[in-house]
Parts: structure tokens; C-alpha cells; sequence
């Protein structure tokens, strides 16, 4: 039987990966999904991510490392992420360029040194939100010479596009959130006589007074819209997702 050559055998890892993160709602999930199908493509001893949202200079957060047993989720729980204000990685991380080091050495003052334990290679992948890198991570080596610099390019500019995806994953789960909530406000109020009286008569959004909430989407969406002139309304909708 011939062995099955190199292209094939990535395709196959990246039609599965591709089918696997088709399915994923929660951004964790999909993280470690992608992050797992990466390492069988590319390969790397150690994965460390940081992140500077929501902090001033020079401050920053580790928000994942491979080698953690049990991770935390960045988007749930972002206050029991690490939190550095110096070391190699917040350097790395503010400069907000690609670079690669084929000869890694960290300081052994430096706060962060044990994200690099073992390591002697590594490349950075910022990811940029209007052109500054907010995001980072560190693919890492234990042997230089299994660092490919040629796949570099493409590797950085997949890291960005997925960094986007899990973007729009995030926010299509708090926009899920948003309006379960404003739902359960909704039922609650459905059957007060100003909310029936912003809808208007039964049957203009299925919400009548003292009447029950069969779409409460329509009830609030009704209530929030703006007054109609004669012959028509004003109104529109955005989406992000």
C-alpha cells in the first residue's frame, strides 16, 4: 500500500478541522478545537496567549497556556486570568509585531519565565483590531531546528482570520444573552397597558392587553421602534454577527 503523500494527508486534518469548528457556539470550545487541529498541522511544544483588552499600558493578561490542566475561560471569567505588568511576553506583546527568536533566552528576574521554561524557539502571532495588536500568541520550541520559518507567513495571517471568527462567536453569544434577557423583562411586562399600548391594537405584533407574549422578539421590537408617520415607519437593524 503507497504511502499517502504529504498534501493529502493535511487536507484531510484541515477538512476535519474546518467540520468541527463549523459546529461549535461556544468560543472555549472552539478555541481548543482549533488550537489542537493547528498543533497537528504545524506542531509546537508550548502555546501561550495574552492580551491587553481593557488594560493600560504596560499591563497585560496571559489568557492561555497549553500546558494548563484545567483553562480558564477569557470571556467568562477574564479576573482570574494572570496579570503582569512586566516580562518577556508583555514586551513582546506591546511591540505588536511578527518576530521570530531562534535563540530564546529570558531573564531570571523575569516575572514570566516559567511560560518559557524549556522553550529556546519562538515565533509571535499578533492579532490586530484597528491596526494594534490586542491580542498575541507565542508558538514555542524546545529544539530551534523544528521551527519553519516558510510556513510563518501563512500561519500568521490564519491566526488573524480565526482571531475574527471567535470575535464574532463571542458576540453572537452575548447578543444571544442580551436578548434572553430582554425577553424574560418582556414577559414580565407583557401584560401591562403601556406596553400593549406602544404595540397597539392586538394583532399589530400579536401582543394585546392582558393578551399573552407568543413572539416576545416581535413585543419588544415593537416596542422599541419608533413612532410610524403616516403611510409608513422608520426603522432598520444592524448586524454584527
Amino acid at each position: 500500500m503507497s504511502e499517502v503523500p504529504e498534501w493529502q494527508r493535511k487536507l484531510e486534518i484541515v477538512s476535519e478541522l474546518m467540520r468541527d469548528v463549523s459546529r461549535q457556539t461556544d468560543p472555549q470550545e472552539l478555541v481548543r478545537i482549533y488550537a489542537a487541529g493547528v498543533r497537528r498541522l504545524y506542531g509546537s511544544d508550548r502555546l501561550v496567549s495574552m492580551s491587553r483588552r481593557g488594560l493600560e499600558a504596560p499591563w497585560y493578561r496571559v489568557t492561555r497556556d497549553s500546558r494548563e490542566a484545567d483553562p480558564v475561560d477569557p470571556w467568562l471569567h477574564r479576573e482570574r486570568l494572570p496579570l503582569f505588568r512586566e516580562g518577556l511576553l508583555g514586551e513582546l506583546l506591546y511591540s505588536g509585531e511578527p518576530r521570530v527568536i531562534m535563540d530564546l533566552k529570558v531573564s531570571a528576574s523575569d516575572p514570566t519565565r516559567g511560560y518559557f521554561e524549556g522553550m529556546r524557539a519562538l515565533y509571535t502571532l499578533p492579532q490586530w483590531e484597528d491596526g494594534v495588536a490586542v491580542n498575541m500568541s507565542l508558538r514555542m520550541y524546545d529544539d530551534p531546528a523544528r521551527l519553519d520559518v516558510t510556513r510563518y507567513p501563512d500561519v500568521l495571517w490564519q491566526s488573524n482570520l480565526f482571531g475574527r471568527t471567535t470575535a464574532n462567536l463571542v458576540l453572537r453569544r452575548e447578543l444571544r444573552q442580551a436578548y434572553d434577557k430582554l425577553d424574560r423583562e418582556m414577559k414580565i411586562v407583557g401584560g401591562h397597558p403601556a406596553f400593549a399600548a406602544a404595540n397597539g391594537p392586538a394583532g399589530d405584533s400579536g401582543v394585546g392587553v392582558g393578551g399573552e407574549l407568543p413572539d416576545v422578539h416581535a413585543g419588544w421590537r415593537g416596542l422599541l421602534r419608533p413612532v410610524s408617520t403616516a403611510g409608513g415607519g422608520v426603522g432598520g437593524s444592524s448586524s454584527r454577527m
